[in-house]
C-alpha cells in the first residue's frame, strides 16, 4: 500500500465521524461496500492540484442528500434537491477534502466543488486511479468516498 492510500486509509474513517458528529449531530460508521438505486443520486468533486493531482469524490442518493442537507442547514423544509442541497454536499466533499489535505505532504490547493446530480450517469476521472474508497452509514442513509490520484499527471508527463 502506497504512502497516499495509507493517508487515506487512517484519516479517512475519523474524518468523517468528526464531520458528522459536529456539524449534523450525526452517528456515523464504516459499512463494507454498497451501491445506490438508481432514483437519483449526486455526487460531489472536489480537484486537487499542486504536488498532488486527484480527486475526492463523495457520493450519495438523492433522499440522504436531502437529509444531509436539512441536518447541516438546520432546516427541515428542504424536501426535495435545490441549489441549498447541492451546496450542502458540495461542502461536504469540501471539508472532507481539506481535512485529506492537511494530513498529505506537499503544497497543494483544492478548486471549488462541483455537484454532479442525476439518475444514470458515471463519473471517471480520466487517467485517474483509485487510492481508497470507504462506504459510510448514518439513521439518514449510506454513502460513499473516494480518493482517485490522477496518475496521467505527474512529473515529466503534462
Amino acid at each position: 500500500m502506497g504512502q497516499l492510500a495509507t493517508i487515506y486509509k487512517e484519516g479517512i474513517t475519523s474524518i468523517v465521524v468528526d464531520l458528522f458528529r459536529t456539524m449534523m449531530t450525526t452517528e456515523v460508521s464504516p459499512v463494507p461496500s454498497e451501491r445506490h438505486s438508481s432514483h437519483g443520486q449526486l455526487t460531489a468533486l472536489v480537484a486537487f492540484g499542486g504536488n498532488w493531482k486527484g480527486v475526492l469524490e463523495f457520493e450519495c442518493g438523492s433522499a440522504e442528500a436531502i437529509q444531509f442537507a436539512r441536518r447541516f442547514m438546520q432546516n427541515d423544509e428542504y424536501h426535495e434537491v435545490n441549489d441549498d442541497v447541492r451546496d450542502a454536499l458540495g461542502e461536504f466533499a469540501n471539508i472532507v477534502a481539506g481535512n485529506l489535505k492537511a494530513l498529505m505532504l506537499g503544497k497543494m490547493t483544492l478548486c471549488t466543488p462541483s455537484v454532479i446530480e442525476g439518475s444514470d450517469y458515471s463519473v471517471r476521472i480520466c487517467g485517474g486511479s483509485i487510492v481508497g474508497e470507504s462506504w459510510f452509514s448514518t439513521e439518514a442513509g449510506s454513502f460513499a468516498i473516494r480518493l482517485i490520484e490522477d496518475i496521467g499527471v505527474r512529473e515529466g508527463k503534462n
